[in-house]
C-alpha cells in the first residue's frame, strides 16, 4: 500500500504515504509518530484510523504526599480520508521537579486534539497541598494534614483520585485510583500519534 507508485499492469497511480515509523502486520499498515512531524499523502486519497495521545501530567512532590499526574487524553477517529499532507504535533509530558507539577501538553493531528494530562497532583513545602489539575485525565489530589484535596476532572478519560486524610497519607492516583502516591515530582510521559491504514 505504501510507497508504491502504480498498480502493476494498470498504470493507475497509487497513493504515497510517508512520515513516522512504518510497520505492518497481515492486515494493517501503521505509522507511529513519537515526535512532531508530517504525515505525507500524495497521488490520491487514503483512509486512516487515527489514535492521538497527549502528554501526561507530572506527579506531585512534597514528601511523598503528592498525587500522581493524570494520563494524557486519548482521541480515536476511524475512517478519516486525506489527500494532502497533515501536520502532527506531539505533546510533551509535564514537569514536576520543583513547585507545583505542570500538566502535559496537547497532541494534535489536523482537527483532532488530545488534551494533556492534569498536573498539580500535590504540592511542595512552599505551595502546600493543592488539588489535582484538570486535563485529559485528572491529576490526583494531595494528602492533607486534615483533609485530602480533590482530584482533577478528566475531559477525555478518568478523573483524578482524592487525596487521603492523614499527615502521612498518600495522594490520589492520576487515573481514577484513590491509592498510591505520585512520588517526588516525576515527569509525565510524552504523547504519540498512531496512523493506521489498510
Amino acid at each position: 500500500l505504501n510507497n508504491v507508485v502504480s498498480i502493476l499492469g494498470t498504470g493507475v497511480p497509487k497513493p504515497i504515504v510517508t512520515g513516522g515509523t512504518l510497520s505492518s502486520d497481515s492486515t494493517y499498515y501503521y505509522r507511529t509518530f513519537i515526535s512532531s512531524g508530517t504525515l505525507g499523502v500524495s497521488l490520491g486519497t487514503v483512509s486512516f484510523d487515527i489514535l492521538t495521545v497527549a502528554g501526561g501530567g507530572a506527579g506531585g512532590g512534597w514528601g511523598g504526599r503528592g498525587g500522581g499526574g493524570g494520563a494524557g487524553g486519548l482521541v480515536y477517529s476511524s475512517s478519516q480520508s486525506y489527500s494532502s499532507n497533515q501536520t502532527i504535533t506531539i505533546g510533551a509530558g509535564g514537569t514536576g521537579a520543583t513547585g507545583i507539577p505542570t500538566a502535559g501538553n496537547n497532541s494534535q493531528f489536523g482537527s483532532l486534539t488530545a488534551a494533556g494530562g492534569g498536573g498539580k497532583g500535590g504540592g511542595d513545602t512552599t505551595n502546600g497541598a493543592t488539588n489535582g489539575g484538570n486535563g485529559g485525565c485528572g491529576g490526583g489530589g494531595s494528602a492533607g494534614d486534615f483533609v485530602g484535596t480533590a482530584g482533577g476532572t478528566g475531559s477525555q478519560g478518568y478523573n483524578g483520585g482524592t487525596g487521603t486524610t492523614s499527615t502521612y497519607g498518600a495522594g490520589g492516583g492520576g487515573v481514577g485510583s484513590n491509592t498510591g502516591s505520585g512520588g517526588n515530582g516525576g515527569t509525565g510521559g510524552n504523547g504519540a500519534v498512531y496512523v493506521i491504514s489498510w
